[in-house]
């Protein structure tokens, strides 16, 4: 799940698509057998 900010902060940015790509790598690799990025 993407982390998309909605207010008016500096402190915390959306995640980057990078990182959500390892997570889906992750999770197929110990057998998570639906892993989806959906709208990056």
């Amino acid at each position: 799940m993407k982390f998309i900010q909605k207010l008016r902060s500096s402190i915390i940015s959306p995640t980057p698509v990078k990182t959500l790509k390892e997570a889906q790598r992750i999770a197929l690799d110990e057998g998570i057998k639906h892993v989806y990025l959906g709208n990056v």
